[in-house]
């Protein structure tokens, strides 16, 4: 693993632990992605005392915010020129319902959004570092799992394992639909199940199934057992070229009949796409540049609705383009942001939701100074956004 650069997510503790530190004695330049600072540090410190080696890098990251993982791959690009290794670990378990900051259901969000947005981000770099690898930690979980796309935030009889197993699902599904993707671009995509392993992630199963667990967490697999697969996946040459597998034990495995359905696989993209919609963070008036007075604001919005219904009851935005202005155009700010059908929001917060089924919104927010002295826009503050059927988040 000399020069390799690998990049380990949920690596403070358990499995991903293990898989950074003997990647680290191996050679190679580990970068921890860990949502605790003084528990990364921690691990950190011990993974160098126990290896002697120095090139470990601790990037912080909560993997239930969708912005935190754009800027943890935007520092890993910024800062390493390739990426030969992506090891996707970091998961969780929640008992009861719990939304993320971005209004997903927080297991799927975590264990499946997580992974499919930051290999998007880093695909590029994985691409320039050939021959590339990426494991995805799944779970023998995914057999009872089901993707319902008509309730993928799980608002209907929720329950922690039926999150759970969905979650793994969706990363088998993505782990295949990935590997089709990448045939012939020199980086594989595999999945695994660690087995039972007596990690922290028990101790957030609640209940009677959580205290029984709990019993039997001295007869289970230690990390450096559960970690075994992952660590073979990540650096073995006895892989090389295999992809769009499920291991266990080191040993290809079938799974879960629905994982094999392409058009599930192929759904499932997209609709993490959208779910992975980049919006586009307006900047404060401070930071905003001024020309010649004080600033005014004009906001004009677009919406696209399908035939199921139109909004007519939100006060905000507003809904026609009949602004008066004091200035000319100092500042011109653009976001395009896509909502996909499942979405269910139908409150009139900002950024404006739906009643009804909204495909696409546009939002168009131009600044004014208080005299005419500009005639065109100066500046474009900021465009980005996920573009459709791609696998690419682009910012254009």
């Amino acid at each position: 693993m000399n020069e390799k650069i690998c990049l380990v997510t949920g690596a403070n503790s358990g499995i991903g632990k293990v898989t950074a530190k003997v990647l680290a004695a191996g050679g190679a330049t580990v970068v921890m992605a860990c949502r605790n600072r003084d528990k990364g540090e921690a691990a950190r410190g011990e993974i160098v005392k126990e290896t002697r080696n120095e090139n470990i890098d601790l990037l912080i990251v909560d993997f239930s915010d969708l912005g935190q993982i754009r800027n943890l791959a935007a520092g890993v690009k910024a800062k390493y020129s390739r990426l030969d290794t992506l090891v996707n670990n970091a998961g969780t378990y929640f008992s009861k319902r719990t939304i993320t900051v971005d209004g997903y259901e927080a297991t799927f969000a975590v264990n499946h959004l997580g992974y499919f947005l930051l290999t998007v981000e880093l695909l590029d770099l994985l691409k320039s570092s050939l021959p590339a690898r990426i494991v995805n930690v799944a779970s023998r979980a995914h057999r009872g799992g089901h993707i319902d796309f008509d309730d993928l935030n799980l608002e209907k009889n929720y329950s922690g394992w039926k999150a759970y197993g969905r979650s793994k699902l969706a990363n088998v599904l993505f782990t295949y639909e990935l590997a089709r993707r990448l045939v012939g671009a020199g980086v594989t995509a595999n999945c695994m199940h660690p087995g039972a392993v007596g990690t922290n992630l028990l101790n957030k199963v609640g209940g009677l199934p959580g205290k029984i667990m709990r019993l039997f967490t001295p007869f289970m697999r230690n990390p450096e057992e559960g970690a075994d697969t992952m660590i073979w996946l990540a650096s073995s040459p006895e892989v090389e070229g295999i992809t769009g597998k499920y291991f266990v034990d080191r040993k290809a495995q079938a799974t879960n009949p629905e994982s094999y359905d392409t058009a599930v696989a192929a759904r499932l993209w997209e609709a993490s796409e959208r779910m992975c919609n980049s919006a586009c963070v307006v900047p404060g008036e401070d930071q905003l540049p001024r020309s010649n007075g004080p600033i005014t604001i004009e906001v004009i919005t677009t919406r696209l609705f399908s035939e199921e219904g139109n909004v007519d009851d939100c006060d905000w935005p507003p809904q026609s383009n009949d602004f008066s202005r004091n200035g000319a155009v100092t500042t011109k700010v653009v976001t395009t942001r896509l909502f996909s059908e499942e979405s269910d929001v139908d409150d009139c917060d900002w950024p404006p939701r739906r009643n009804g089924v909204v495909t696409t919104e546009v939002v168009t927010m131009r600044l004014y100074s208080e005299e005419n002295d500009a005639v065109e826009p100066i500046a474009i503050i900021g465009i980005h956004g996920y573009y459709p059927h791609s696998a690419n988040l682009y910012d254009y």
